[in-house]
């Protein structure tokens, strides 16, 4: 049994970046690499579960208002996380590791306007507005200066390509997950009974189109 084990999750972002919390989660990683102790570093790109804080609710407006250029994201998602999480938390690793998590597939703000014009069936256009007036859009909606310089700050990596990272790694997890969840399942008599079995997850990732409709629709 473990004693001391760290699983933190971080940014995909780990070199120079304008991004403040990227920043902010490498000295983390530092700290935690300093301090001896056994752990697990997740790198995730944005969370799908964060675009209501890009983009609000264009269905009201039929435009997303962001400063993000032609810049692309490899959306996760929560869901993708919390299973590998699950899973290194049972399986016990006996040395420290560092991943990433991120979609093999990127998406631009265009990509997600045209997702939203074709699942809500009215059209939705992206306009990539400037920085600035960004900033100044947040603070008049009473967005704390901190939190609005965090936000600006992400618009402005993501202008400039820094989470365009598709990556495999994730989907690899995904399934390492799955494979050890069937073998939980087979080992418990419900299995052998044909009662309900403990879900067991695929080793894809959340599909940015469901849930959009999720979020946008429901």
């Amino acid at each position: 049994m473990i004693s001391e084990y760290i699983i933190y999750i971080s940014s995909i972002l780990t070199g120079s970046s304008s991004c403040i919390p990227a920043r902010e989660n490498v000295e983390t990683e530092t700290a935690i690499r300093n301090s001896g102790i056994l752990y697990t570093i997740f790198r995730r790109n944005i969370l799908m579960e964060q675009m209501p804080i890009f983009i609000g609710n264009p269905l009201s407006s039929g435009k997303i208002l962001f400063p993000a250029g032609n810049g692309r994201i490899s959306f996760t998602s929560s869901d993708a996380i919390a299973r590998v999480v699950t899973f290194f938390t049972r399986s016990k690793p006996k040395v420290s590791a560092t991943y990433k998590i991120s979609s093999d597939i990127s998406y631009s703000f265009t990509d997600i306007a045209n997702i939203l014009s074709a699942i809500s069936e009215m059209p939705i256009c992206y306009s990539p507005v400037e920085r600035s007036f960004f900033r100044k859009s947040l603070l008049n909606d009473s967005i704390p200066i901190t939190w609005t310089d965090r936000i600006v700050s992400v618009a402005k990596s993501i202008e400039m390509n820094e989470f365009d990272l598709p990556d495999f790694t994730l989907f690899r997890l995904l399934e390492r997950a799955k494979k050890e969840q069937e073998k939980i399942s087979k080992r418990s008599l419900s299995y052998w009974l044909g009662r309900e079995q403990e879900r067991v997850h695929t080793g894809k990732n959340k599909n940015l189109s469901d849930y959009l409709k999720e979020v946008y629709l429901s």
